[in-house]
């Protein structure tokens, strides 16, 4: 199903809400507030949560030249997040243009759940 106005929203603050449980128990420190970048072990990532049936995450391409790797934390049928990891070259080298035809048209990559299986590392699991 598309996505409207009101349901990118809901996914926004749903995302924000979990990335922000799952950077705290990475031991992660965020860079600013109502931001998924944040920094671990002096390295600066960017973390985007999916939820169980969501098949892709996205990322803006000014965010992509600020980290090192994207995280991606996908929601499990157990309410666990299993956390991949993909560098931002990969990530690069993956990603498809949005779909958007709103304001993220031109400005935003994505990159399959399929893909970050396939390509990424496995950066843990949590459960919030």
């Amino acid at each position: 199903m598309p996505q409207n106005q009101e349901t990118g929203r809901n996914a926004s603050r749903w995302g924000q809400t979990y990335g922000k449980k799952i950077i705290s128990k990475l031991g992660g420190k965020p860079v600013r507030s109502g931001s998924n970048e944040f920094r671990l072990d002096g390295k600066r990532y960017s973390l985007h949560c999916a939820h169980e049936k969501t098949s892709s995450v996205g990322v803006t391409y000014k965010m992509l030249d600020r980290v090192v790797a994207v995280l991606a934390a996908f929601e499990q049928a157990d309410g666990t997040f299993l956390i991949l990891r993909l560098s931002r070259k990969q990530y690069k080298g993956l990603m498809r243009e949005t779909g958007s035809l709103g304001p993220s048209n031109g400005r935003v990559g994505m990159v399959s759940g399929v893909r970050f299986q396939s390509e990424g590392m496995r950066f843990g699991a949590i459960r919030i």
